[in-house]
């Protein structure tokens, strides 16, 4: 008698949609072929715009900008990673921190000049990214 065996796979837990931007985020620099979509101010703006998360009347990012979404994506990197068993930065949290602070600063700093809500700059995006990932940690 010849037995047929099934399997029955169990299908891998979706994402939830507000981590999806994180994850896309986080997954800017692809460490296994070394491409880095933040390399350029150039790249930054492409991927927020791609994403319309970058408002076509916003300010464009400056290299400042660059260097914060780069700081702001190893942190989270560090946090996912350490989320699912690896190493953890030491100071990855305090960075996520730090750029929430500064990023509501600069919100509140910013607010006068924003025209009704038409514009949004690239400060505004990385609080959403930020504020999404929190919430989806609780």
């Amino acid at each position: 008698m010849v037995q047929i065996l099934t399997t029955v796979a169990q299908p891998i837990p979706e994402t939830p949609n507000e981590l999806d931007l994180a994850i896309d985020f986080v997954n800017t620099l692809d460490v296994e072929t070394d491409s880095d979509a933040l390399a350029t101010v150039g790249g930054l703006t492409d991927w927020f715009t791609e994403r319309e998360l970058l408002s076509p009347r916003a300010a464009r990012p400056k290299e400042a900008d660059r260097r914060q979404a780069v700081e702001l994506r190893e942190a989270l990197r560090s946090l996912m990673l350490a989320n699912n068993g690896g190493p953890r930065e030491e100071r990855a949290g305090e960075t996520l921190k730090e750029l929430s602070v500064r990023t509501l600063r600069s919100l509140r700093q910013n607010v006068s000049r924003l025209a009704g809500g038409q514009r949004q700059g690239l400060c505004h995006q990385r609080y959403s990214i930020i504020a999404a990932r929190r919430t989806s940690s609780r």
